[in-house]
C-alpha cells in the first residue's frame, strides 16, 4: 500500500479546521502522511493544530497558500501527493478511490471534482452554491403551488365532469411528481450511499425526464381517446352528456388556476432575481407557468363558448371534447420535443465536433508539449463538460504535469463559463476507459 501525503495549507481557521482534519484522519484508506502547514497565523489555529494527533504541523511566515505547499511538499514523503484546502471536507472514500483509480490506470495524476457545502447541505459545483439554493428554494414553491392547480383541477373536474379539467389537473399532478423527484435526487445523489445509484446523478435525472413525458404522453392519449368515444357517441345520437359547465365555475377556475401561474410566477422571478446569474431551470419553469396559464384561459374560454354562446349550440354537447382534443395537441409538442432531447444525451453522441477542433487548438497554441488523444464536449442536462485525453511528447515529472494540468483546465474554464474540466493523462480515447 502506498503512502499518500496530504498537504493541508492554513491561515487562521482557528473556527473551523476541525472539519477538515476529521475527513482526513477518517478516510477509509490507512497509509497517509497528514502534513498541515501555519501560513503564519494569528489566531489559535496553530495551537489546535499542534494538540490533534496522527498529523505533521509544519509552520513558516505567511507567503500564501501556493508557498505554504510548496514548503509541505519539500517535507513530504509519500509517493502520492494530494494538496487539501483548510475549508475542504474530503469524502471518507475520496483518497482510497484516488489511489484505486491510479493503480488501476497505470497513470500518475487523477482529479476529482468538489461540491460546495452551505449549512451542511452538499451543493453541486457546477452552477454557483447560492444560485442553487435560490433554485432550490423556488422548486419547493413550485411543489406546494403545484399541487393546489391539481388538487384544484380534480375538485373542478368532480364538479363539471369536464375531460379538460382533468387534463389540466393531471399536468399538474406529473410536474408536482417531477419536482418532488428532482429535490429528491438533488439532495441524496452526493451523500455517501450515492454509490446505490449506478448510473449517475444525471443519467438519473435524464431517465426521469424520459419517463414523466411519457407518463404525459399516456395521459393525452387517455384524453384524446375519450374525446374520440365522446364524438363518436355523438354522431351515432347514442351520447348522454353529463358535462356541467356553467359561468360561475369556469370562471371561478380560470381565476384561481391564472392566479396561481401569476404567484408561481413572482416567486421564480423573486429567486431568478436573488441569484448572481438567472438560474435556467427556474426560467424555464417561468415560461412553463406563463404557457400553462395562458393554456387554462383558453381551456376555460372554449367551453364557456361551447356551452353559452348559441352559434356553438349543434356541437355543444362536444364542446369539451372538442376542447381537450385541442389541449392535447398543445401539451403533446413539449414531452415530444423532451423525450428527443433527452434520448440525444443518454445516447451519448457527439453532437460538437466543431467545438472540440477549437478546444484542441486552444490547448496545443498554450501547451504545444502535449499530445492530445480525444476530446469530448457533452452537455449533461445540467451543464457543459469537457474531458480531455491527453499525454507529453516528452518526458515530465509529476510536478510538471501537475503545473501544466492546473493551467490547462484554468484555461479552459476562462473560455467557456459554467463548464467542468476532466483532464486524464492516457494514450486512450475517451470511452475507452
Amino acid at each position: 500500500m502506498k503512502r499518500v501525503s496530504i498537504i493541508v495549507p492554513i491561515y487562521n481557521r482557528e473556527k473551523d479546521l476541525m472539519k477538515c482534519y476529521k475527513s482526513l484522519i477518517n478516510q477509509t484508506y490507512k497509509n497517509l502522511e497528514i502534513i498541515f502547514v501555519d501560513d503564519g497565523s494569528t489566531d489559535n489555529t496553530l495551537n489546535i493544530l499542534k494538540s490533534l494527533p496522527n498529523i505533521i504541523v509544519l509552520t513558516k511566515e505567511n507567503g500564501g497558500p501556493a508557498s505554504a505547499r510548496r514548503y509541505g511538499l519539500k517535507e513530504s514523503t509519500g509517493e502520492y501527493i494530494s494538496f487539501v484546502d483548510s475549508d475542504d471536507k474530503l469524502e471518507k472514500h475520496f483518497i482510497e478511490r484516488m489511489v484505486n483509480t491510479l493503480e488501476s490506470t497505470n497513470t500518475n495524476i487523477c482529479l476529482g471534482r468538489m461540491h460546495i457545502n452551505i449549512n451542511d447541505k452538499i451543493i453541486d459545483n457546477c452552477r454557483g452554491g447560492t444560485n442553487m439554493n435560490n433554485e432550490k428554494k423556488a422548486l419547493i414553491w413550485g411543489v406546494g403551488i403545484n399541487a393546489f392547480s391539481a388538487v384544484l383541477g380534480f375538485v373542478f373536474y368532480g364538479l363539471t365532469k369536464s375531460q379538460s379539467l382533468l387534463l389540466d389537473s393531471l399536468v399538474s399532478f406529473i410536474l408536482v411528481l417531477s419536482t418532488v423527484i428532482s429535490l429528491f435526487v438533488t439532495n441524496n445523489a452526493h451523500k455517501d450511499e450515492s454509490e446505490e445509484f449506478p448510473l449517475g446523478r444525471w443519467a438519473i435525472e435524464n431517465l426521469f425526464l424520459v419517463f414523466r413525458a411519457i407518463l404525459m404522453l399516456l395521459i393525452i392519449v387517455y384524453t384524446i381517446t375519450e374525446a374520440a368515444i365522446t364524438m363518436t357517441h355523438f354522431f351515432q345520437g347514442t351520447l348522454v352528456d353529463d358535462v356541467n359547465i356553467s359561468i360561475v365555475s369556469m370562471v371561478t377556475y380560470a381565476a384561481l388556476m391564472v392566479g396561481s401561474c401569476i404567484f408561481i410566477n413572482i416567486i421564480y422571478s423573486y429567486y431568478n432575481k436573488k441569484s448572481d446569474k438567472p438560474s435556467p431551470i427556474i426560467t424555464i419553469e417561468i415560461k412553463a407557468s406563463i404557457y400553462d396559464g395562458l393554456v387554462t384561459l383558453g381551456a376555460t374560454t372554449g367551453l364557456l363558448l361551447f356551452y353559452h354562446v348559441p352559434f356553438f349550440a349543434p356541437v355543444k354537447e362536444i364542446g369539451d371534447a372538442i376542447v381537450v382534443t385541442i389541449l392535447s395537441l398543445i401539451y403533446t409538442v413539449t414531452p415530444v420535443k423532451e423525450i428527443i432531447h433527452q434520448m440525444r444525451i443518454l445516447s451519448d453522441k457527439r453532437r460538437y465536433q466543431t467545438k472540440e477542433a477549437k478546444i484542441k487548438e486552444v490547448i496545443t497554441s498554450h501547451y504545444d508539449s502535449y499530445m492530445i488523444e480525444d476530446i469530448y464536449y457533452s452537455f449533461s442536462g445540467q451543464c457543459y463538460t469537457i474531458y480531455v485525453t491527453l499525454f507529453p511528447k516528452e518526458n515530465k515529472t509529476r510536478d510538471e504535469i501537475a503545473a501544466d494540468f492546473s493551467g490547462i483546465s484554468a484555461l479552459l474554464k476562462s473560455k467557456e463559463e459554467n463548464t467542468k474540466v476532466f483532464l486524464l493523462l492516457s494514450r486512450d480515447k475517451i470511452h475507452n476507459l
